[in-house]
């Protein structure tokens, strides 16, 4: 079963890397997801190819414990530690496409809470002509954008404003109690 499915997943990335948009276009289409589904073909590859190495090195190293032939291990040292980059590095492009999937689900979900109507693209604007209450055109879009924009800089503004007047504000006399304790001492 598994090897149709490698056939499969080389052949649907060979269609896709056939197409070949200019290459900035064809990496911001991408969605992390897709990223991510298309790098695991490569992890399981990879990971065959470490365990591959590693069994390798292990029963020469066993060999060599029990006294047998001593090989240059050198070669396959070499080859263990780019295995285990390759690993690593898919790896660490798998994590950043899933938390950069996760950092873009918050913020659509930010997004729907503070904005409830979705927006209307002018593309399908035409298709949704019949029911304008399913959504907001993209031009009130923008005009909410720039709406909270504005309230965020009254709020920031105001809380800078006062943060000066604490500042400028000149310190109160110690309290009474602290008068004492202070004589005391």
């Amino acid at each position: 079963m598994a090897a149709p499915m490698q056939s499969q997943v080389p052949s649907v990335a060979q269609q896709q890397t056939g197409q070949q948009p200019p290459q900035s276009v064809q990496q911001s289409d991408i969605d992390p997801i897709t990223k991510f589904k298309l790098l695991l073909p490569r992890l399981k590859d990879s990971l065959i190819a470490l365990c591959r190495v590693a069994g390798q090195m292990f029963k020469v190293n066993a060999a060599q414990d029990s006294g047998g032939q001593s090989e240059i291990q050198q070669h396959r040292s070499e080859r263990f530690e780019k295995s285990l980059e390759d690993f690593c590095g898919i790896c660490d492009q798998i994590e950043v496409n899933l938390r950069l999937a996760l950092e873009l689900y918050h913020q659509t979900e930010d997004s729907l809470r503070n904005t409830p109507l979705s927006i209307v693209l002018p593309v399908q604007k035409s298709e949704s002509t019949a029911n304008p209450q399913e959504g907001q055109s993209y031009a009130q879009y923008l005009t909410t954008v720039r709406t909270q924009i504005n309230f965020a800089k009254e709020i920031h503004d105001l809380l800078h404003e006062q943060a000066m007047k604490l500042l400028e504000k000149p310190q109160l006399p110690p309290m009474p109690s602290q008068q004492q304790q202070t004589q005391q001492e």
